[in-house]
């Protein structure tokens, strides 16, 4: 990771960078240990910052967050957190 990503996001602590693209960057990263039981790896994406001023671009990524949201368990990736109103999202 370079100096300029951040180490954590949300509750989710920062290990890698797994990609980036037109979009933003994709991290590797890990919840924390719970009540005894192993932290578990999330891919954690964060869109670019001139992205989080575009208005039609936060309502659609909204979109796809609430649609991953209600997918039957099993069928994608869960969606473990996400945060609209962050800066960047």
């Amino acid at each position: 990771m370079e100096p300029r990503d951040p180490r954590r996001i949300g509750s989710l602590r920062l290990l890698a960078v797994l990609g980036s693209g037109g979009m933003g960057r994709v991290y590797l990263g890990a919840t924390s240990e719970n009540k005894g039981q192993a932290g578990h790896y999330a891919a954690v994406k964060q869109v670019l910052p001139a992205l989080a001023e575009d208005e039609e671009f936060l309502r659609h990524f909204g979109q796809e967050l609430d649609n991953l949201g209600r997918l039957p368990a099993g069928i994608s990736a869960r969606l473990l957190a996400s945060d609209r109103t962050a800066q960047p999202p």
